[in-house]
């Protein structure tokens, strides 16, 4: 009996501990389970990225080009000159009458001169009667010389006019342009030696006809040096010689003033200032 009661005890102590441990265990885990939670703990690399948002706008590129004109301005002064010896060069007791500037037009030099009106279209537009005018225009040809003889109301009945015109330093540039009636005017000759072209002119006025204007277009005159001699001999009732220019009184040389029928003149350029002038010229 005793034997078996010890068994017994044995068994039951032994299942005791067991027991103690399967429910301490449980307990652990229970405890275990109880434990608050760790948060999950991320390691997180933020990247910033600068964005730099760009307003979209056209962009327009403008290109200016500047071009710079450079032109040369001279006074166009001509000279005239009285020749007292007519002999075609300026000596020390020639006299200077003082300087005419060309007129300026668009036309060329022949339609300027209208030969069937009686007066040019850029010229003088008020003429003394019994006189021979000159003058120079300035066209879309270049520079000419014209002139012309009206003797309207002339008490004579025939009126003759002779002009030798002798060109030089022009390089046989000019020529006849224009002339009223054909034979009145004509190139006599050209020599290479003088650079000298001459020019023989006979108008004759008939006042049955009713004739008020002849007269004769020379040019152009485009070389520097160019010089003009004109050998005038009256005979009738012309008795003088009017250089006209634009805007200013002409030059008139009276016969009385030589004492003879027969006048001599010089034309030349006068000594030129000239200087340049420069024009921006900007295209976009």
């Amino acid at each position: 009996m005793k034997i078996t009661l010890l068994i017994v005890l044995t068994f039951i102590s032994c299942m005791s501990k067991n027991t103690a441990v399967a429910v301490g265990r449980v307990q652990n885990g229970e405890q275990n389970s109880q434990k608050p939670k760790v948060p999950l703990q991320t390691s997180s690399t933020s990247s910033t990225t600068k964005v730099t948002s760009t307003t979209l706008a056209t962009t327009t590129t403008t290109t200016t080009t500047t071009t710079t004109t450079t032109t040369t301005i001279c006074k166009n002064d001509i000279e005239v000159w009285l020749d007292t010896n007519n002999n075609g060069i300026i000596e020390d007791k020639d006299m200077l009458k003082g300087t005419i500037k060309p007129f300026l037009g668009d036309k060329d030099a022949q339609k300027n001169y209208q030969i069937d009106l009686d007066l040019p279209l850029k010229g003088p537009q008020e003429v003394n009667n019994k006189t021979s005018s000159v003058f120079f225009y300035n066209g879309s040809d270049g520079l000419s010389l014209t002139l012309f003889h009206t003797v309207e109301d002339a008490k004579a009945r025939t009126h003759k006019t002779f002009w030798k015109i002798f060109t030089y330093g022009n390089e046989f540039e000019d020529d006849l342009i224009v002339s009223d009636e054909e034979k009145e005017v004509s190139v006599k000759a050209r020599n290479e030696k003088k650079d000298e072209t001459f020019y023989y002119g006979q108008w004759v006025q008939a006042r049955e006809l009713g004739d008020s204007r002849d007269g004769a277009v020379l040019g152009p005159f485009k070389e520097r040096d160019w010089k003009i001699w004109i050998y005038n001999k009256l005979n009738g009732e012309i008795t003088s010689t009017t250089f006209f220019s634009p805007n200013q009184n002409p030059i008139i040389i009276d016969d009385s003033e030589v004492r003879s029928t027969k006048i001599s003149y010089i034309l030349q350029l006068a000594d030129q200032e000239c200087k340049n002038q420069e024009q921006e010229n900007k295209q976009i």
